[in-house]
């Protein structure tokens, strides 16, 4: 469950890739405070259907494909600069790359218990596309990359991609993270990390283990939980701790589920150097949303302020008692 909770299959890498390139996120203040620990999503838990693809971007992939020539040279309304400015004239510099439709939860609001038809290995991006791509978007000003799925870690050449493009941007791209789910991330985390990772955003909707099973239709809490302790740990030896934000916990919020979590889980940074991002469940097509199981953002805020008996305040400002700093807006 994420900013990017369901990434699917052919057209969709690309789609998804074009598609999720953000600089704030949408919801976002830019203005706000980068450095809270907590943090309310107001992006989708899962993305509702896509809008059909420019015609421009399926050119571009044939003809990376066909030439390794991502851009016409004599195309100015096709240049990178051109395509990462939105009609507001902001420059985006985030982009979230799908690099795997599977996915080894079956989290409810995401996909149904079987799964989803996948399509074959050939019609889906390869790893030369993606780093061509990945060379495209950097050269019209992308600094932070995301690698996400589906489940990033099912994907055997995750290592080498995040190399690849370490080693192809070593001062252009500040940031290569990945979001995932986290169950196999501690037996990866030291290749990763030598191999350039930066940043990691883990899914996380409950603290229990009887309701872990429950929305995940898995169980390995136990793995997820000790994978966020390694990552802190791991990360702060690699890069110390002088940069927030590192490892993020993203946790979809149900009523009725795990609304009653929101104080365990703020209280997570207490002794951790983690961001908790809250996350509106949002409707898709057949994901089971229904109105009587949304919490809003702001209810989310009441629910944490009427917990610790906090009156007033913005919500950049809100400080959790026993927590390491505060409740601000997304920082993606």
């Amino acid at each position: 469950a994420t900013e990017d909770a369901s990434d699917k299959p052919l057209g969709k890498p690309l789609g998804k890739l074009l598609g999720d390139i953000s600089s704030n996120g949408p919801g976002s203040d830019p203005a706000a405070s980068q450095n809270s620990n907590v943090q309310i999503d107001l992006t989708n838990a899962a993305s509702e259907k896509e809008e059909e693809e420019d015609p421009s971007w399926k050119q571009l992939l044939e003809s990376a494909r066909a030439n390794h020539h991502l851009l016409p040279q004599n195309s100015s309304s096709s240049s990178p600069q051109h395509m990462l400015t939105d009609t507001y004239s902001r420059q985006h510099t985030y982009l979230r790359i799908s690099l795997s439709e599977r996915c080894n939860l079956r989290c409810r609001y995401c996909m149904p218990p079987e799964g989803v038809p996948l399509n074959p290995t050939e019609a889906t991006l390869s790893d030369d596309e993606i780093l061509h791509l990945v060379d495209l978007f950097v050269s019209g000003g992308v600094n932070k990359i995301r690698l996400t799925g589906g489940e990033p870690l099912l994907r055997p050449t995750l290592a080498n991609l995040i190399r690849s493009i370490s080693q192809a941007h070593p001062t252009a791209v500040d940031s290569v993270g990945i979001t995932t789910n986290g169950l196999t991330l501690q037996r990866q985390l030291p290749t990763l990390l030598d191999a350039g990772l930066t940043h990691a955003n883990i899914s996380l909707d409950t603290l229990l283990e009887d309701r872990f099973a429950d929305v995940t239709r898995r169980r390995g809490l136990g793995k997820v939980r000790r994978a966020i302790d390694d990552a802190v740990e791991s990360f702060a030896e690699r890069y110390g701790t002088d940069v927030p934000g590192r490892i993020k916990i993203n946790c979809v919020v149900m009523k009725g589920f795990n609304d009653d979590e929101l104080r365990d889980f703020v209280m997570l940074t207490k002794d951790r150097k983690v961001d908790v991002r809250f996350i509106e469940w949002m409707p898709f097509s057949d994901n089971g949303w229904s109105k009587g199981r949304f919490l809003s953002y702001a209810n989310m805020l009441r629910r944490i302020r009427g917990e610790d008996g906090i009156d007033g305040g913005d919500a950049a400002a809100v400080g959790i008692d026993g927590a390491d700093e505060a409740i601000g807006p997304l920082d993606l």
